[in-house]
């Protein structure tokens, strides 16, 4: 559960549905992109990873105002 904006790899894990071997090859690379953090067993999202979420939502709102297909 998620807990001051941390949450469990398990809970990642369970919510993706993918294995726990392909989810750490994939929070070992957000990490190595100062997206994501680990801490105390803990997954926690950066400030660098709020903002290419942020403009990622963006890019994706422009394509469907523009009616493109990704």
């Amino acid at each position: 559960m998620m807990n001051d904006g941390n949450v469990k790899p398990t809970r990642v894990q369970h919510l993706a549905n993918m294995s726990y071997d392909k989810l750490k090859k994939y929070l070992l690379e957000l990490g190595k992109y100062g997206l994501l953090s680990m801490k105390d067993s803990s997954i926690q999202m950066t400030d660098r990873g709020r903002e290419f979420l942020k403009s990622y939502d963006n890019l994706v709102n422009f394509m469907h105002t523009m009616g493109l297909d990704y």
